[in-house]
């Protein structure tokens, strides 16, 4: 990818170097883009590639980025945003890759009025491992990643963005943050609530099973083994979307039920023969 058809590549300064960050830091390595690496929670000494900068402080990381990336914990970002508005110039486009956007986006869109173009993004993509261990450079290649454009006053701040996601095998699209939120709640977050509460129910009621599963109850539950505390934040960040699902959910479920007392053989096709048709439809 050039910058702006046949210039240099921008250089890229990433904030946090857990899953997602390093994947980010690695993928554009990899793909020739100038890369620097921030992170004040992790020791990153000796595990980082060859070409890859490690920044002491916020200053180090802006000083010559054209993208900054932001992927920390979500309840890092509104401090990491405050910090950074003063150091970053207008021609700069700042995005977070937070899995919840609302008032998070709010924040850091006021923090970086009149300072640097502000467009969040959000790949779909991810890992139940974390860390930069789990980090990997083919991590968006084939992924949605989606671009929140509303704060951003120049379209080619959005399309700048939207180029270096492509760069990385990503195909861009673009919604509001409200919209992220609800459609992120629908297929991320709720899931992950089901999954742990699934696998939580049989180890509490049914502890034997779990000797026995097989490769349908693992697909179902990976997720569950992601990290607690960040999956805490994000639940609460997004706690009104979820617990609307889950009520939604919980209706099927309380129907589900009542055909199984019932014997009701046509709701159960139906409702597994609407399942396969749309789970089939998913292109990955």
């Amino acid at each position: 990818m050039t910058d702006g058809g046949g210039g240099r590549k921008p250089a890229i300064g990433v904030a946090g170097a857990g899953l997602i960050g390093g994947s980010i830091a690695l993928a554009a390595h990899e793909r020739g883009f100038p890369v620097t690496v921030y992170d004040p929670y992790a020791d990153l000494a000796g595990k980082i590639p060859e070409g890859i900068t490690v920044a002491p402080d916020l200053t180090a990381l802006t000083v010559r980025a054209d993208i900054v990336l932001l992927a920390t914990p979500l309840g890092a970002l509104a401090e990491l945003g405050r910090q950074l508005a003063g150091l970053v110039t207008h021609e700069v486009v700042v995005s977070d890759v937070g899995s919840v956007k609302g008032d998070i986006a709010r924040g850091l869109a006021a923090a970086f009025a009149g300072r640097a173009e502000y467009v969040p993004s959000h790949p779909m993509a991810g890992s139940e491992q974390h860390g930069w261990a789990a980090a990997r450079g083919s991590m968006f290649e084939g992924t949605t990643v989606i671009v929140c454009p509303e704060f951003a006053l120049k379209p080619a701040s959005v399309e700048r963005l939207e180029a270096f996601w492509r760069a990385l095998g990503g195909r861009t699209m673009r919604l509001s943050v409200a919209e992220h939120d609800c459609y992120v709640a629908a297929v991320s977050h709720l899931p992950h609530a089901l999954a742990a509460a699934l696998v939580e129910l049989i180890g509490a009621e049914i502890p034997g099973a779990l000797s026995v599963v097989g490769p349908g109850f693992r697909d179902t539950t990976r997720i569950a083994s992601g990290a607690p505390r960040l999956w805490t934040e994000i639940l609460l960040a997004n706690r009104l979307a979820v617990a609307d699902y889950l009520e939604m959910y919980g209706a099927r479920l309380a129907r589900l039920r009542t055909a199984l007392a019932e014997c009701d053989h046509k709701y159960l096709e139906g409702l597994l023969d609407a399942g396969k048709r749309n789970r089939d439809k998913l292109n990955f």
